[in-house]
């Protein structure tokens, strides 16, 4: 019996026992085809064992969408992962991705980093679900696999990338995921000095929110002002660290005096605070502030790579893409910030600058034509071309 007949027998038996009723056997099919990869069917050519075995992938794409059996799905997914020859095999893995399915989407971002010479793509991809998807368990996948698989060969970006998102993003699990990430790959000193950092940030967004709630034209004193969003800022930190010492925001009165003075002097909030009298004074002309906002550690990064970048950057000296300033802020778009654009001149900005902007102004800041909310695309394309 020639090898190419033995290979057939083989495949032909894997297949029999595959169309078992029984999940034991079908699971031991998969392996037994991945195996066949491994093995030497001498004199065969790896290119033609490849062709046969690529004849089952219709067979497994369509047990994958008709089975109820969990492990015969997995079994199948890790298999196409070993089939890094097969364009049709990654592509599939890709839509299976990217439907978001617990936990068929983790199978499917697992098997893909198989496909070695497709790294650069596949990084890209989990980059763009970060930046951009509002699927959070995307987004947990995304960084769990960068960091699992990708972080010997991207280190510099993904601990960018993961220190932003334990600071910024909208969901506490993907926050707390970021941050176990990075105190995993950055040193004992970068991991202290982004702890002062988050803190310090979660405190400015804590003095902004209370700053907002009082009414207007009553006097605050600092004091009240300090414990209001000394309680709120460790609240906020909670969300990323999983323990918190209230004693990490025992910042100066005049650090914090520094930030109310920035908030208002800056104009995310119309109000006056009187650094004599120690207390602070809410206009009566504003209803709610027309910028959140922005974070006092002055840090950006590239929106479309996660490279660090200065503020008047022109361009990002990673991929050499021109750097995204918001049309309302002027200030750099960075990776994982939710944007959007103008329907009519696609003009981009920090998505909740420009719905703040149209509610009260009604018209585009770039083009001054009629704008409602409705009018304003976010950005959401997930993979780039």
């Amino acid at each position: 019996m020639s090898g190419l007949e033995k290979l057939e027998d083989r495949i032909k038996a894997d297949l029999e026992n595959f169309n078992d009723t029984n999940s034991f056997k079908q699971i031991n099919a998969v392996k037994s085809f991945g195996e066949i990869l491994y093995t030497n069917w001498s004199p065969l050519k790896d290119s033609l064992v490849q062709e046969k075995v690529a004849e089952s992938f219709p067979i497994f794409k369509e047990r994958i969408i008709s089975s109820d059996n969990l492990d015969v799905k997995k079994a199948i997914i890790e298999f196409f992962g070993l089939l890094t020859f097969l364009e049709e095999s990654y592509s599939f893995l890709l839509e299976l991705f990217l439907t978001g399915k617990e936990p068929l989407s983790y199978y499917a971002a697992e098997a893909m980093v198989g496909f070695t010479a497709k790294r650069e793509k596949t990084k890209g991809l989990f980059f763009d679900v970060l930046r951009e998807s509002t699927n959070e368990y995307l987004r947990y996948i995304a960084i769990g696999v960068l960091g699992n698989r990708f972080q010997n060969h991207f280190l510099n970006e993904i601990k960018s990338i993961t220190k932003k998102i334990a600071k910024e993003d909208k969901y506490p699990k993907v926050r707390q995921l970021a941050w176990k990430r990075f105190v995993l790959i950055a040193s004992q000193q970068e991991v202290t000095q982004e702890k002062v950092k988050i803190h310090q940030e979660a405190l400015y967004r804590a003095l902004f929110e209370i700053l907002t709630l009082f009414r207007p034209d009553i006097p605050v004193s600092f004091s009240r002002i300090i414990d209001l969003s000394k309680n709120l800022a460790v609240e906020k930190v909670k969300e990323t660290l999983e323990t918190v010492d209230p004693s990490h925001f025992n910042f100066s009165p005049e650090y914090i005096e520094g930030l109310i003075s920035e908030i208002v002097e800056q104009k995310f909030l119309s109000g006056e605070f009187l650094s004599l009298e120690h207390v602070f004074i809410r206009s009566q002309d504003t209803e709610n502030p027309i910028l959140e906002p922005i974070a006092i550690s002055k840090e950006y990064i590239c929106y479309y790579c996660g490279y660090p970048i200065e503020k008047e950057s022109k361009s990002c000296s990673n991929c050499n893409e021109k750097v995204l300033n918001c049309i309302v802020c002027k200030l750099p778009i960075s990776f994982g910030e939710e944007s959007g654009k103008c329907y009519f001149c696609e003009r981009s900005g920090h998505l909740s600058h420009i719905q703040e902007w149209v509610k009260v102004k009604g018209k585009c800041p770039t083009c001054l034509k009629e704008l409602t909310i409705t009018g304003i695309i976010p950005l959401t394309q997930i993979v780039r071309e």
